[in-house]
C-alpha cells in the first residue's frame, strides 16, 4: 500500500507547477489532492479503497480554483480491473453535458409501476443531459446490448411533459 501512496504522489506531482498534495485517509479510503500556493483546490484529484495490501481506484477527476472541472469517473473496485460506473464533465463545479451511469440491477425490485420494470438482472446504461447542474434534454435507459429502453425528456430540471 505504502508503494501505492508513493507511486500517486509521483504522479501527481507532475502537473506543470507547484502544487501542494494533501492526503486525507478514513478507515477504508485514501483521497490525494492537488492544492495551490493559496491553498486552493486546484488539480488533479485521485480516491483510492484500500484493503490490507490492496488498494482500488474509486474515483479521478480535476479541480480549478476550488471548482470541480473537466471529465470525473467514479469506479466500482468490486472489478478487477475496476468498472467505469459514472463519467461526466464539469463546469464551474455543476455537471454539464452528457453523463452516463454503468449499473447492474435487479429489475425485479424495481416498482412495477415504474417505466423499467424487467424480471431480469443486466447491466444497463443511463444517459442523462446536464445544462447548469440540472438536467436538461434527453434522458434515456439503454439495455446491455445498446438498444434503448426508454426516454423522458427534461427541460431546466424538471420532467418535460
Amino acid at each position: 500500500m505504502r508503494q501505492l501512496i508513493i507511486i500517486l504522489i509521483i504522479t501527481l506531482s507532475y502537473s506543470g507547477y507547484t502544487q501542494t498534495i494533501d492526503t486525507v485517509w478514513t478507515d477504508t479510503t485514501v483521497a490525494l489532492q492537488e492544492f495551490n500556493s493559496d491553498g486552493v483546490k486546484d488539480g488533479k484529484f485521485i480516491m483510492y479503497e484500500f484493503e490490507i495490501d490492496s488498494g482500488y481506484l474509486l474515483k479521478t477527476g480535476q479541480y480549478l480554483n476550488n471548482l470541480k472541472e473537466g471529465i470525473w469517473i467514479v469506479y466500482d473496485p468490486a472489478y478487477s480491473p475496476p468498472k467505469i460506473i459514472e463519467i461526466g464533465k464539469y463546469e464551474n463545479d455543476l455537471k454539464t453535458e452528457v453523463w452516463n451511469y454503468y449499473y447492474e440491477i435487479d429489475f425485479t425490485n424495481v416498482d412495477p409501476e415504474s417505466d423499467a420494470y424487467f424480471s431480469e438482472i443486466e447491466w444497463i446504461c443511463r444517459s442523462t443531459n446536464y445544462k447548469n447542474g440540472k438536467r436538461d434534454g434527453t434522458f434515456s435507459y439503454y439495455f446491455e446490448n445498446g438498444k434503448i429502453r426508454t426516454e423522458k425528456t427534461w427541460k431546466d430540471g424538471k420532467l418535460d411533459g
